[in-house]
C-alpha cells in the first residue's frame, strides 16, 4: 500500500490478523492498540474486539472516549480513508506512539475474512480482546504457534479450518492429546527434545508429506 504522511504502513486483513497475535514477550511488546476512526454508528454496529473509538479534532489532536493510552505502543488505525488515518497518525507520533499502522482494506473486508475477531457493538465480547491465535504463514494452509495454541485446536478448527496438526515435542502433554481428540484433526507427532543439539531435520520429510496431504484435502495445518 502507498505510504502516507505519518503512517508507517498499510496492513492487509492477513497482516492485521498476525499483528493481533503478538505476545507480550515478542519484540513489538504485545498486541497493538486498535483505534477506530469510523463514525460512531459504524463502530457501534460492528468493531474489532477490544478496539476503541477515536476522533481527530479540528485542532488535529486525537482523542478517545475511553482515554486509551498509546505512548510507546504499536497502534493500528481503522479508518474510512487514508487521509483520516494520516491525520490520526501524525497526532499519535507527537504523543509518543511507536508504530502507527493502518488497515488498508475496508473494515467490511476484514470482518468478512476474520469474523471471529469482530463483534457487534452491543455484544459483551466487543470490549474484550479475542483469544490468541497462531500466526498465519501461508494463508489458508499453514499456521505456526505454541503449546497454548495447540490446546485450543477445537477453536482453531472452527475458526481457521485447521484439519491437521504437527507437534514437535518430546512428550505431548495430556491437554494436547485431549485437544487433538476433541477437534478430530489428523495429528503428526515429531519426538523432538527442546535442546540445541536436537536433530529436527530427521522429521522434515514426513512433515512435508503431512502438509502436502492437508493441502490436497483442502485443509490447513497447525504446527
Amino acid at each position: 500500500a502507498a505510504m502516507t504522511t505519518g503512517l508507517t504502513a498499510g496492513l492487509t486483513s492477513l497482516d492485521l490478523f498476525n499483528e493481533l497475535q503478538s505476545r507480550k514477550n515478542w519484540p513489538h511488546g504485545g498486541p497493538p492498540l486498535v483505534l477506530d476512526l469510523r463514525s460512531v454508528e459504524s463502530f457501534s454496529e460492528r468493531r474489532i474486539r477490544g478496539s476503541h473509538h477515536a476522533v481527530v479534532g479540528e485542532d488535529g489532536v486525537l482523542t478517545t472516549p475511553e482515554r486509551a493510552a498509546w505512548a510507546g505502543r504499536t497502534v493500528v488505525l481503522v479508518a474510512d480513508d487514508t487521509e483520516q488515518a494520516s491525520a490520526a497518525a501524525a497526532s499519535l507520533r507527537g504523543a509518543g506512539a511507536k508504530r502507527p499502522l493502518f488497515l488498508a482494506e475496508p473494515f467490511a473486508a476484514f470482518a468478512a475474512a476474520r469474523p471471529f475477531l469482530t463483534a457487534a457493538g452491543s455484544s459483551s465480547k466487543a470490549g474484550k480482546r479475542p483469544p490468541a491465535y497462531p500466526s498465519c504463514i501461508l494463508p489458508g494452509l499453514l499456521y505456526l504457534g505454541d503449546i497454548e495454541d495447540a490446546v485450543a485446536l477445537p477453536r482453531l478448527k472452527e475458526h481457521l479450518g485447521v484439519t491437521h496438526a504437527i507437534t514437535a515435542l518430546a512428550d505431548p502433554p495430556a491437554s494436547l492429546k485431549a485437544a487433538v481428540r476433541e477437534a478430530g484433526v489428523r495429528h503428526l507427532w515429531c519426538a523432538v527434545r527442546d535442546v540445541a543439539a536436537a536433530d529436527i531435520k530427521e522429521h522434515f520429510d514426513k512433515a512435508r508429506d503431512f502438509i502436502a496431504d492437508a493441502e490436497a484435502r483442502g485443509g490447513a495445518v497447525f504446527v
